[in-house]
């Protein structure tokens, strides 16, 4: 038995949780890289405004000489924001102007970016980037910038990028459960459609929307596959009871036959023997005929469709049944053409010696059957037209049933199965058998059409 669904299967619980772990993976590194991208740009930015300012000075203090790179530094001071750094010592290191306590050791090359750090003026220690230079007369200029507006930055883009990520994970989770509801609510359906055609309820079906998602599609799909099977179900019902009724009178013929056969006191026991042999043959040739309507039906015949000239094959057997036509005096007319088709050749045959054998059968002395083949867009028709009495039109689709006679054909030969095996036959070729008022008498269709 099909286990019952659970509201949350281990499946879905381990595609939310891979979502979730993608999402927040993707979203780090895409962050990461970001915080990192922007750090780079950030710097070089200031690198370039720093080394604009240090072209400057060294211009004034080439040009205007030292006290004038002085106040040039003194208004920088008075002028620029917290985080700028000056420094000019002298050639032995001593403090011309600035804003540092002292010359940074690390700083001993001119024209290299260097991390340093330093105690201010005020005492405060100081994380710094920063490039230095050597002028003329041998004073040294530092210009650099302290790095903790950057740590600021930073602490900020990490919070949004944290803020960032919990949103997308947030959003990503309730989709993650929405989808996770919505699936498993919808493979549920499946589940107790199954259990319940397993219980025997074959009228089940899967609750089918009209969108067009692949799930819609599916049970669509399903359904249709359930119709099928129920359709073959009822008639597998339909003929155990139809034997169990209908064969029993030929049994019961049969088996009387051969008592009278096997009676001592009987002086004809080869006629009870004949009699018994024509039972039997009748028995055989019914269940033959319903192997073919299963096989039909099946689809098993399809393996052996050939290319068919279809009116060639018609025209043939109509003069099969020319000689029972004229016994009764019935003029069997032929319009065919050649119609090469892909068919199974002894249904189609059987199919259309059925039509013709009951429409001789039924149409008075006198009358006419008109045999036509034509071919259509998609195939081929077969039509068989007679002047009897037809079927009456809310009858017509019992008369396609098995073993399903008409009340007024009751004493007629037959055992009910010749147009049954006429539908299973247009049906295994893709089309239909259509019977339509002849005005008078019935018009019989055979549709032979392509499979899509």
């Amino acid at each position: 038995m099909i286990a019952p669904m659970r509201s949350h299967t281990w499946t879905a619980r381990r595609f939310i949780i891979a979502a979730l772990l993608l999402v927040a993976a993707t979203l780090a590194a895409a962050l990461g890289f970001i915080d990192w991208r922007m750090e780079h740009v950030i710097a070089d930015v200031e690198r370039s405004a720093m080394a604009d300012e240090m072209d400057a000075l060294s211009v004034i203090a080439r040009e205007e000489g030292a006290d004038a790179l002085r106040d040039a530094l003194r208004v920088s001071a008075r002028i620029g924001d917290d985080h700028a750094l000056h420094q000019l010592v002298d050639a032995h290191g001593a403090a011309l102007a600035g804003n540092l306590g002292a010359w940074p050791p690390a700083l001993e090359k001119d024209g290299v970016w260097t991390h340093f750090t330093v105690v201010a003026a005020d005492g405060a220690r100081i994380d710094a980037d920063g490039i230095a230079t050597t002028l003329p007369g041998g004073s040294r200029l530092l210009i650099g910038r302290d790095l903790e507006d950057h740590r600021i930055i930073h602490g900020d883009a990490l919070e949004a990028f944290a803020a960032a990520l919990l949103l997308a994970v947030g959003v990503t989770l309730a989709i993650g459960v929405w989808v996770d509801r919505l699936l498993v609510a919808r493979v549920a359906d499946f589940s107790r459609t199954a259990e319940a055609v397993m219980a025997g309820r074959l009228d089940a079906r899967v609750p089918a929307a009209n969108s067009r998602d692949e799930l819609s599609r599916m049970a669509r799909t399903i359904n249709a596959m359930l119709d099928r099977i129920e359709s073959l179900m009822t008639g597998m019902r339909a003929i155990t009871d139809s034997l169990a009724h209908d064969l029993r009178t030929p049994l019961t013929r049969l088996s009387a036959h051969l008592e009278i056969a096997a009676d001592p006191h009987n002086t004809t026991p080869a006629e009870a023997l004949l009699a018994a042999h024509a039972e039997a043959e009748r028995l055989r040739s019914t269940f033959e005929t319903l192997i073919d309507i299963a096989r039909a039906e099946a689809g098993i015949s399809r393996e052996t469709m050939a290319q068919t000239d279809v009116g060639a094959l018609v025209a043939d057997i109509c003069e099969l049944f020319s000689p029972a036509a004229e016994d009764k005096d019935i003029t069997l007319s032929v319009t065919t053409s050649a119609t090469l088709f892909s068919a199974q050749r002894a249904l189609v045959s059987q199919a259309v010696g059925n039509l013709l054998d009951n429409a001789i059968k039924y149409t008075p002395e006198g009358g006419a059957i008109v045999v036509t083949v034509a071919s259509v867009p998609d195939g081929v028709d077969v039509t068989v037209a007679d002047t009897g009495p037809g079927i009456p039109t809310d009858l017509r689709d019992a008369a396609l049933e098995r073993f399903k006679r008409l009340a007024r054909d009751s004493t007629a030969p037959g055992s009910g199965l010749g147009l049954s095996i006429a539908a299973a036959t247009a049906r295994l070729h893709a089309g239909k058998l259509r019977l339509e008022d002849g005005a008078p008498g019935l018009r019989a269709v055979l549709e032979l059409r392509r499979p899509v």
